[in-house]
């Protein structure tokens, strides 16, 4: 009997196999894209984009996006649609942000403190 035996892959077919099927992936060209305007804006900042203490503020700042996008994500994959996060989180904020001022919209008189806010703030969030 012959035996039929395969011929051992080179690291070359090997390394453009891999490359053909990452490319050929749907977020490809979305990566592509991201990789090049983090170059530019790298170059065009002379590096200050690419630090790690701006790396960290950009993580930082996206959090709360990052939490509300999972939430979303359970809701529409169990098939139920809520677009009122955004506007609802928007109200909290501008209520908190007028409850820890002085200002004219303050229907109380006088600042808040913080605590006492963000307990307010959750309440109505919930409500």
């Amino acid at each position: 009997m012959a035996e039929i035996t395969e011929k051992p892959k080179s690291l070359t077919d090997t390394a453009r196999e891999t490359a053909r099927r990452v490319f050929r992936h749907e977020n490809a060209a979305l990566i592509l894209v991201l990789i090049g305007l983090i170059s530019v804006m790298g170059v065009v900042t002379k590096g200050l984009t690419l630090s790690r203490i701006n790396m960290a503020n950009i993580l930082v700042q996206s959090s709360m996006r990052g939490v509300t996008a999972i939430g979303q994500g359970m809701v529409i994959l169990t098939g139920g649609i809520d677009v009122s996060v955004g506007g609802n989180a928007q109200m909290c904020l501008v209520l908190g942000a007028a409850l820890m001022t002085s200002s004219t919209l303050n229907i109380i008189g006088y600042p808040l403190p913080i605590g006492l806010t963000v307990l307010i703030m959750l309440l109505a969030g919930t409500a």
